[in-house]
């Protein structure tokens, strides 16, 4: 391997990505080594591969977040690390949260459904007030898309900046979620959570001990608690891409076979029915086949509940669940906060009522008196 700085049209796959400033490429390999990816290098008839594999070594010259080096570094792990093991690709939805429209979300379960689209939905936790009217809807949304073809799991929570002891109460509370979320006969199959997590040793443990199944989305605002230079292995962990990404690299703008490793195409949820109208055509026109995750196994541990799938049935404490559901609604006649007993109530609601009859009184009298007065200065003007 020697450092060039040049430029070079990177292809692997299905992907190209023009232009890409190579910091190294190998420039001597072995003739049984296998190779990776094509790098052509600008003003010249020289080409080099991306990465190359002999036996149990592999090599990549660079790789960079974000870019298709991140997408081509996957088919060289495939081969070194899995390769008997097929890849499919999944659909992802995020940002569901119990205030989001639930409404359009079972609108939006309905079209997938029809479509023949299995999906994923990860979505945010509630860990207080479970027994809220509205929270009775959020779980009543959730299990109607488990009817419809589609799967629960749980979204790592916000960690905001001012949370200093997050860890007082984080596993009792994802603890507490994935329960009610049993009891209401809905199986989430794993967690999704940006990459940071899986580099922590609190979150891993209080956070994602209860998973053997995540999907790792990219940082936005990473927010470590207790980081370590290692990820946390799962039995299923996939990767996941949002379709701007796999767009700006296709060589023909289309995408039939998924990548080497299962891939999570992961859109946000949708805020207005026009934005769903327009996703759903595009999913439909894709070329894309999308596996259903309930096919894998996945399993969920809590104190009380064991929730897993198997050949695409969804098990709860080890009887299989059917998962028809009607769209329910939940009753608003709810006293959010239990009334305490008040002294002298009744006597004050007697003194409100005496002195709302003294105003009252009051302003016919000065009424009366402004009529009077102003009959008199009427003839008096007369006069």
């Amino acid at each position: 391997m020697r450092a060039v700085g040049k430029v070079a049209d990177f292809s692997i796959g299905p992907f190209v990505e023009k232009s890409v400033r190579v910091p190294y490429i190998f420039d001597s390999m072995q003739a049984e080594a296998r190779k990776y990816g094509t790098l052509k290098v600008h003003q010249s008839d020289e080409s080099y591969p991306y990465g190359v594999r002999k036996g149990t070594h592999a090599y990549v010259p660079f790789m960079q977040k974000d870019r298709l080096s991140e997408m081509a570094l996957s088919y060289l792990l495939k081969d070194w690390i899995q390769p008997e093991q097929k890849s499919h690709y999944y659909l992802v939805f995020k940002e569901i949260y119990p205030f989001s429209d639930l409404a359009l979300l079972e609108r939006m379960s309905d079209e997938l459904f029809e479509a023949g689209i299995p999906f994923i939905a990860s979505v945010h936790p509630v860990f207080s007030n479970t027994d809220y009217p509205a929270m009775k809807r959020y779980m009543n949304a959730l299990k109607y898309m488990q009817s419809r073809n589609g799967t629960i799991l749980v979204e790592a929570p916000v960690v905001a900046s001012t949370i200093q002891d997050l860890d007082r109460s984080l596993y009792r509370q994802m603890e507490h979620f994935i329960d009610v979320l049993a009891a209401e006969g809905i199986v989430p199959l794993g967690m999704g959570t940006e990459m940071y997590w899986s580099y922590d040793d609190h979150y891993v443990s209080e956070g994602m001990a209860f998973f053997d199944s995540v999907i790792l989305f990219p940082d936005e605002r990473p927010m470590p608690k207790a980081k370590r230079n290692r990820s946390e292995a799962f039995s299923s962990s996939m990767y996941s891409v949002n379709p701007e990404f796999l767009q700006r690299y296709l060589a023909d703008g289309r995408l039939i076979d998924p990548p080497p490793v299962d891939t999570a195409i992961t859109l946000n949820f949708v805020q207005k029915e026009s934005e769903l109208e327009t996703m759903i055509e595009e999913l439909k026109n894709s070329w894309i086949t999308f596996e259903d995750y309930k096919n894998g196994s996945h399993t969920v541990h809590t104190g009380t509940y064991e929730l897993k799938s198997q050949l695409g049935s969804l098990l709860l404490n080890g009887e299989r669940l059917g998962i028809q559901a009607d769209r329910q609604e939940a009753s608003s006649d709810y006293v959010y906060k239990e009334q305490e007993r008040k002294s002298f109530e009744t006597w004050f609601n007697v003194q409100n009522m005496v002195f709302i009859v003294i105003i009252f009184i009051t302003l016919v009298v000065f009424s009366v008196f402004l009529i009077i007065g102003n009959r008199m200065y009427k003839r008096k003007y007369y006069k």
